[in-house]
């Protein structure tokens, strides 16, 4: 995970490399329960997250909209229950 690109947005954001692999790691998820096409125009599933975004992560600010939260509870619980 760490190549010249986190590196650039490290320095840029003025984050860590574990900050931006955590925030990686939720997007990612996101995508996993969301679908494929899930990126929206703000929170943690913006296609380009910019160096503000991850300073929004520091101070815990950087979410999922209500909408994504919920769909993505929703699919939790059906793969849950799922057997």
């Amino acid at each position: 995970m760490i190549s010249p690109r986190t590196e650039d947005v490290a320095v840029n954001a003025e984050v860590t490399h574990p900050e931006i692999l955590a925030i990686a790691i939720a997007h990612e998820f996101g995508h996993a329960l969301l679908g494929p096409n899930s990126h929206s125009n703000n929170g943690i599933m913006r296609p380009r997250l910019q160096p503000a975004d991850f300073r929004k992560a520091q101070g815990m600010t950087l979410a999922f909209t209500p909408e994504q939260a919920d769909r993505m509870r929703r699919q939790a619980g059906r793969l849950m229950t799922r057997r």
